[in-house]
């Protein structure tokens, strides 16, 4: 997903080449591939900026389910952020206890 923004931003405002874009697009996914993995800070602000993510889409759709107000927009938004962070929590919890087996193969 990232990729693809970070694409579509190089071809649209620095008139970047798209196969130029796409390459960057990739460069930079693998990049916040091997960040995620690396460090624990990046991991955690990519955990809740891609919660972020998650609740804008909620909100966007809460308000084309009430057009009146916002209040429902609002809650769809914190509801998805929270199941996001959740979701994030759940498995990092689980990488943390994790225990590495080791097999002979015969």
């Amino acid at each position: 997903m990232a990729a693809v923004i970070i694409g579509l931003v190089l071809i649209e405002y620095y008139q970047v080449h798209p196969a130029v874009a796409l390459l960057l697009g990739f460069g930079a996914s693998i990049l916040f591939i091997s960040l995620f993995f690396a460090n624990k800070i990046f991991r955690y602000s990519f955990s809740i900026l891609f919660s972020l993510v998650w609740a804008l889409a909620a909100f966007i759709v809460g308000q084309f389910i009430e057009k009146s107000s916002d209040t429902t927009a609002w809650v769809f938004s914190i509801v998805a952020f929270g199941i996001s962070l959740l979701a994030h929590k759940r498995h990092f919890s689980f990488l943390k206890g994790a225990e590495r087996y080791e097999y002979e193969v015969q």
